[in-house]
């Protein structure tokens, strides 16, 4: 699976599209997903100003390996809460993003963290989900 960010010509956004189908294991999605964020940071790293909209669930491998559901999914194991993305750097990025705010590529740097803690936890702990 590959991710691109297409620019919508004469503005400051632009969204992130996936090509390629989802991957079918949990460390698949792991990588994935970490993919994902470190594609946003390096557009944004050269993109200064630019709105990248991150395609949500519809771009998240953890979110199609799961069908939607957070019960199974690592985020939700390693933040110990029952809803999987809240209080995390995505959740950030989201509220960042509704508000107009310019700290976007410090809260893509900070997903790209936290799920690659997740990834070690997951793998750590081998986790059967």
């Amino acid at each position: 699976m590959k991710f691109m960010i297409k620019h919508h010509k004469g503005t400051n956004t632009a969204i992130l599209v996936r090509k390629g189908k989802m991957p079918v294991t949990m460390l698949g999605a792991l990588n994935a997903s970490i993919k994902k964020w470190q594609t946003i940071v390096k557009y944004l790293k050269s993109h200064k100003g630019t709105y990248v909209n991150n395609g949500d669930a519809r771009t998240c491998a953890l979110c199609s390996i799961n069908h939607g559901e957070c019960d199974d999914c690592p985020v939700k194991y390693y933040e110990g809460r029952y809803a999987g993305c809240w209080n995390t750097p995505y959740m950030r990025y989201v509220d960042c993003a509704c508000n107009k705010h310019v700290k976007l590529l410090g809260i893509a740097k900070q997903e790209v963290i936290f799920l690659t803690k997740v990834k070690k936890h997951w793998l750590e702990n081998n986790a059967s989900i």
